[in-house]
This record gives C-alpha cells, structure tokens and sequence, in this order.
C-alpha cells in the first residue's frame, strides 16, 4: 500500500466562529498527517478551512479522519475535496 494525501475542507458553523479555534483543534486531530492548512474565503462572509493530511492507503482511514474532525466544535460540515496518491 502507498500513501494518499486527502484535502479536507472545513466549514464554520458562522463568520462569527474563531478560524484559530478550529485551525489548533485541526492540528489535535490530524497529529503528524497535517501537512498544510489554510483559510480561504468561501461566501457571505465565511472562510473555509483546508486541510491536507498525509496517510497510508488503507480501508476507511480517511472516513476516519473525516469523522474526527467532524466532530470539533464550530465545525459545521467536513467534505473530502480531494484525493491523491504519493
């Protein structure tokens, strides 16, 4: 098996919630997959954050990750918007 690397994208539950809140419960979750984080500007006032984490290709590991980071507080939805083999 090789590694992937998956994209998340993180969405706030609103403009009001703290990026930098997210963005350090992101680094609690992913540990040493995280490889690059950023916040880009989405719409209304919302700025999705982007996560790529690096892993190997097993079954349900990114289901996994998409689970945990589901559940971080201020997160309204987690999306899989990319997937790469290395």
């Amino acid at each position: 098996m090789g590694k992937v690397a998956i994209t998340f994208r993180l969405m706030p539950e609103g403009p009001d919630v703290e990026m930098s809140v997210i963005e350090e419960e992101v680094k609690k979750a992913l540990g040493d997959s995280l490889k690059s984080m950023k916040s880009k500007p989405f719409a209304f006032g919302l700025n999705a954050l982007f996560a790529v984490a690096v892993i190997m290709d097993e079954g349900g590991a990114a289901e996994r990750l998409e689970s945990a980071l589901s559940q971080i507080k201020g997160v309204q939805s987690v999306e899989t918007v990319g997937l790469d083999l290395i």
